[in-house]
């Protein structure tokens, strides 16, 4: 009888240990495409180009929050406006380089972006970088890089502490 109760806990624990092993590595891969995510370069995403029709610090009934720190972009030839983070106070993740309020409506720009989400939302916040006349006026913050580098050594501590507790008989 206690041999099976035994087994029983001993079972338990396995997969519980199991599932803390699974979370943790979970937090590693996610972690590691944030940072892949971060290093994107203009080949990786998508391209269009058109004239301003649109650009202003609020678009509809946006922003919801920090206002003031947001531009926000329409151009021919794309259905969606472009949301941007413009903010560059302490604790801020602004842009790597921003001079967006020198563009003018009616400029050509080139807004190289990633298409995540579908066209029902009001608008894409994934925009990384913005060239006019071949001269770069937009480069998304590196921020991605970091917390997936940040998520990526939580995610291996975490482990570390389940191994160590799991080896110890408190998991």
């Amino acid at each position: 009888m206690k041999k099976q109760e035994l087994s029983k806990q001993q079972i338990f624990r396995n997969k519980r240990f199991i599932g803390f092993v699974i979370g943790c590595l979970s937090i590693v891969l996610l972690s590691f495409l944030l940072m892949m995510r971060g290093k994107t370069t203009k080949n990786d995403l998508q391209k269009v180009t058109g004239s301003v029709t649109y650009i202003g610090k609020t678009f509809k009934n946006l922003p919801n929050r920090h206002h003031g720190k947001y531009r926000y972009i329409t151009i021919e030839n794309y259905p969606q406006a472009f949301e941007l983070f413009v903010g560059k106070e302490k604790g801020d993740f602004a842009p790597e380089y921003e001079i967006i309020d020198s563009i003018k409506v009616s400029d050509e720009l080139a807004i190289y972006f990633s298409e995540i989400g579908g066209e029902n939302e009001p608008v894409n916040r994934l925009a990384r970088f913005i060239d006019k006349n071949g001269k770069k006026h937009f480069v998304y913050g590196s921020y991605d890089v970091y917390w997936g580098i940040g998520g990526m050594i939580t995610g291996c501590i975490l482990l570390i502490v389940v191994f160590i507790l799991w080896r110890m008989g408190k998991i």
